[in-house]
């Protein structure tokens, strides 16, 4: 998909007028369907090759050396991969991207918790408990075998809950904005990075916190035609809510504490 050399925004093929920025595409340096404008390039600058489409969603493609295409572009060249994606096609190969990664990290964190941070909890607990045997460590192996099977299941759980989420704010601050299945394959295709799981504390802490995120924003700026700025306010918007809950849960409990332990307050007075 083109877009527009002023300011960035992708725009449909033909399209006379940026819908973002006004400008004329086809008087003054529109873009045609074979040429694409990255969004962070200088005005003016010279368009480069349309990016070719993702072996991956290509079933004829051999299954396994696509995937790991996929997975490395999207993990060093992130810009190129969302623009390569097919937004509107089949919602299988980004369905089967996210399950494969999903139980890929539930594989790792399974396996950690089991060999390092399970016994040491258990380790703890049963000190701090007077040398009493920690119930969850006869349960514990088989309870991190059933999470893991459970994993596929979990992963659509969150893939649901977070397209929805994401979507809802998508409507109120994107005017360009695609439909939800876009949305969810932004988020599909943002799982590259969960592999990192295979280093313990450090790699989840840079897929959850860091990688990721940076990938679900560039997803949503490509899946909606969109800039840089609404895509983080849409991804921010979800975290912001939250914590603005918690904030009010949080001064809930204090009044009402306070008004347990007989402490003048608020409602104490009512």
């Amino acid at each position: 998909m083109p877009d527009c050399p002023h300011c960035g925004f992708s725009v449909d093929a033909g399209a006379v007028t940026c819908p973002l920025c006004g400008s004329e595409l086809g008087t003054r340096g529109g873009v045609g369907p074979e040429s694409v404008v990255a969004h962070d390039a200088a005005p003016g600058a010279p368009a480069e090759p349309a990016a070719e489409r993702l072996a991956w969603e290509d079933p004829d493609r051999d299954f396994f050396s696509s995937l790991f295409e996929a997975w490395r572009i999207s993990l060093f060249e992130p810009s190129r991969f969302f623009r390569s994606v097919d937004w509107e096609g089949s919602f299988g190969r980004p369905l089967l991207y996210f399950l494969i990664l999903f139980v890929v990290a539930a594989l790792f964190s399974s396996l950690w918790q089991g060999l390092v941070f399970g016994p040491w909890t258990r380790h703890m607990l049963e000190s701090f408990g007077g040398g009493r045997e920690w119930v969850g460590g006869r349960l514990g192996t088989a309870g991190l075998a059933f999470n893991f099977f459970l994993s596929p299941f979990t992963g659509l759980f969150v893939l649901g809950v977070g397209t929805v989420v994401l979507h809802l704010f998508v409507l109120m601050l994107v005017p360009t904005r695609r439909g939800i299945g876009q949305t969810a394959r932004a988020i599909c295709y943002s799982w590259g990075p969960a592999v990192l799981t295979i280093v313990p504390v450090v790699g989840p802490l840079a897929a959850y916190f860091v990688w990721i995120p940076v990938l679900q924003v560039l997803g949503l700026r490509e899946a909606h035609r969109t800039s840089t700025g609404r895509a983080i306010m849409v991804w921010l918007g979800p975290t912001v809510v939250l914590l603005v809950l918690l904030v009010a849960l949080v001064i809930l409990v204090a009044l009402f504490a306070s008004a347990y332990n007989g402490t003048p307050g608020i409602l104490k007075r009512i």
